[in-house]
């Protein structure tokens, strides 16, 4: 009865709690009575997966390498990174009708060795939140270059040099591959068929499972390795992720996989063993 008492009382009223991340105002995961049912009922998909990383020693107090792995580690994908698509029909690639664009495809036509009447009429103009390209630290030419590797299409890619303040990347097919395919299918629904695929599976880079990181600062106070016993006070960056991947992040090279640490107990089982489940399923017991 006191056991039970123990835990049910305070379970009872944390149900509405949830914990606030200091720095990271929209981030919250879940605790009291839910939580306490995913732990008991070992849930497999937890609601708010969520992980804490930490640099490497030597690296802890630089927010560049903290930023790095934030843009290497969080999941980007193009419609992240979309503004707009539109296709329009465009028989001459080369003097386009988009006039926005107009000098964007001359420059490329003037300075590449490609012919305009073995492309389709028909053209993709995707156009980029510079905003977000910026702080993902991405080109529009890399992007238009992963688009080309992931699409097992003939493609020809026209893209804005980074420094563009409206970043847009236009893709046409080979004619030869509107020839090649269904005669039903037009260059306009092929397009169509491909910005679907490009919105819904296309992954410009980033870590399967883990879908935001956010940085903060953390105050560490600990005794200084010297002869002296002294007592230093510094502040280091912390990711918290949205999201799991233990494996993805012990792999990371910048991060100090002993100090790894992942709310799903699951995860923990089955990349560390059972020890290992038990000391965090103490800790998220205890955190609820």
């Amino acid at each position: 009865i006191v056991a039970a008492q123990s835990i049910g009382e305070p379970a009872t009223q944390m149900t509405l709690n949830t914990f606030h991340f200091a720095g990271v105002s929209a981030k919250n995961v879940t605790l009291g009575v839910p939580r306490l049912e995913e732990i008991i009922n070992v849930v497999s998909n937890i609601s708010t997966p969520t992980m804490t990383l930490r640099l490497r020693k030597d690296l802890r107090e630089s927010k560049e390498a903290a930023q790095r792995i934030q843009n290497t580690l969080g999941l980007t994908t193009l419609d992240k990174l979309l503004s707009s698509a539109e296709i329009y029909y465009d028989p001459e690639p080369s003097n386009t009708v988009i006039q926005q664009d107009a000098e964007l495809v001359k420059g490329y036509f003037d300075t590449e060795d490609i012919d305009p009447a073995s492309l389709s009429s028909w053209v993709l103009r995707l156009v980029l939140n510079q905003q977000m390209i910026v702080a993902k630290k991405v080109s529009p030419q890399i992007i238009a270059e992963r688009i080309k590797e992931f699409i097992p299409l003939k493609l020809n890619t026209i893209a804005s040099t980074e420094n563009d303040y409206n970043p847009v990347i236009q893709i046409r097919l080979l004619k030869e591959e509107e020839t090649n395919g269904d005669s039903h299918v037009s260059g306009n629904e092929m397009l169509k068929s491909m910005l679907n695929v490009l919105l819904s599976q296309f992954v410009l880079f980033g870590t399967k499972g883990i879908d935001t990181v956010y940085i903060s600062e953390d105050n560490i106070n600990e005794i200084e390795d010297t002869d002296e016993v002294k007592m230093s006070d510094r502040k280091e960056f912390v990711l918290q992720t949205d999201g799991s991947n233990l494996r993805g992040a012990m792999a990371e090279e910048s991060l100090d996989f002993t100090k790894i640490y992942t709310n799903d107990v699951r995860e923990i089982f089955e990349v560390l063993g059972i020890e290992a489940a038990r000391t965090v399923l103490i800790q998220e017991v205890s955190n609820t």
